[in-house]
């Protein structure tokens, strides 16, 4: 199986379990006309995984064609980005050549694809520093939650080749992207921080 196939597997996957809360929540809803606490719950799990849906439709154009790279120019849509694809942080700070339209868009594409390995270390206190150039991207991360997942650290650094399938397709995506542009990552890490930096090798 290819990494498309797996790409759209894993699409598959995520949505079917946000479809299946709502049709479970709307089959509850219809038994519960007379427990007015029991339709309030019902009605909050579609509304939340309704937004929950859209914030997935969101993140899955961001990181898998390629409007994020030609309409992501600057501090806001950064910001924009991480609220869309629901990945929690405290603050953002961001640095950009004088023409940011200038970036190469596998860059952009590739700063978001971190953001989503690392998602599970982040909370709302995570700091997350990002210096564009029109060669590099290093990105940093602080007060993470806990440690980022060892095994998607490792494929980035061509330490590890398993069998490509839908928890890591995200890195073996990006580590594709960079290597078809002849570029490497280089990390660093701790419990509670890490830091990429993107180059030509």
């Amino acid at each position: 199986m290819n990494m498309l196939e797996i790409l759209s597997q894993k699409i598959c996957h995520d949505l079917a379990g946000k479809i299946g809360a709502i049709t479970t929540a709307s089959e509850v809803l219809a038994l519960s006309k007379i427990d007015s606490h029991a339709s309030d719950l019902a009605i909050a799990l579609i509304r939340d995984t309704a937004r929950d849906l859209r914030s997935l439709l969101c993140n899955c154009a961001n990181l898998y064609s390629s409007d994020i790279g030609k309409s992501f120019f600057g501090a806001s849509e950064i910001k924009n980005f991480l609220l869309s694809s629901s990945i929690p942080f405290g603050e953002v700070k961001s640095t950009f050549p004088d023409d940011p339209k200038e970036l190469p868009e596998f860059l952009k594409i590739s700063f978001c694809l971190l953001c989503v390995l690392v998602k599970p270390s982040l909370n709302p206190h995570t700091l997350i520093s990002l210096d564009f150039s029109l060669k590099n991207l290093s990105l940093s991360f602080r007060n993470l939650a806990q440690p980022v997942k060892k095994e998607s650290l490792d494929i980035l650094l061509s330490e590890a080749r398993k069998e490509v399938d839908v928890y890591n397709v995200d890195a073996y995506w990006l580590l594709s992207i960079l290597e078809a542009e002849n570029y490497k990552p280089s990390i660093e890490s701790g419990p509670d921080y890490i830091d990429f930096k993107i180059e030509p090798r």
